[in-house]
């Protein structure tokens, strides 16, 4: 499951890759300029907080894609009904079990455009949980270049392709560390105080982590085992 930095950051990071093309124009302009670039992805990779993010992502679409094949199971037992006892059927319980069948399978499709729709709760979910830990790491990207004295940064992990990169201008482990030592020090102070700080989770002894997927997220939100969306 990969997940992304925001629109925002994008945004940003595309407005300065036109500023970089702009100043490729004067070698004497280019040469003035300090221009780093990160691998977002690999800093989420190596956050706790992220992880968990993830874990409770995954956990929500299998309890969704459960729920979905159900349904189908369900719709596939009523049209299997349906076959085996047309014959003895009047016209008007005909049209009845149709109907059944056809309000079975849009309720279903309903169920999963409002999962895994553009708009649903997949999507929201994941903007929610993720939100607290982009924001941290871009102000750690900022902090990290302010104090380097770069002029740009850019994501390595973006839309924004990087033919070549020199390993000399990788911020990457400067910015992980930035914000690992904030989750460091958040999470000593909660321990202190026995509260939990916004965009944290407190592990619930009670509850087991569920197994985390080996493969990765998707842009788009899993199906749902169907084909609404």
């Amino acid at each position: 499951m990969r997940i992304y930095l925001s629109a925002a950051v994008r945004f940003v990071s595309l407005c300065s890759l036109m500023l970089f093309s702009w100043m490729l124009c004067g070698a004497e302009v280019f040469a003035q300029q300090k221009i780093g670039y990160v691998d977002s992805q690999a800093i989420i990779d190596q956050l706790p907080d992220a992880q968990d993010a993830k874990r409770k992502l995954e956990t929500l679409s299998r309890e969704w894609q459960e729920e979905v094949r159900k349904r189908r199971e369900k719709i596939g037992q009523l049209f299997k009904d349906y076959q085996a006892k047309e014959i003895l059927y009047t016209d008007e319980l005909k049209q009845q079990k149709r109907k059944e069948i056809v309000d079975a399978e849009q309720d279903v499709s309903t169920y999963q455009n409002t999962k895994f729709g553009a708009s649903g709760d997949y999507f929201k979910q994941q903007t929610d949980l993720m939100r607290p830990i982009q924001d941290r790491i871009f102000r750690a990207m900022s902090d990290v270049a302010k104090a380097n004295g770069y002029d740009f940064v850019f994501d390595k992990s973006g839309e924004i392709l990087l033919l070549y990169a020199k390993e000399d201008f990788d911020l990457t482990a400067l910015v992980l560390e930035k914000v690992s030592g904030r989750l460091r020090t958040a999470t000593g102070a909660e321990a202190q105080s026995g509260t939990t700080s916004p965009g944290t989770t407190q592990p619930n002894p009670s509850q087991p982590n569920p197994v985390q997927s080996p493969s990765p997220v998707p842009q788009t939100p899993p199906t749902g085992g169907g084909d609404g969306k």
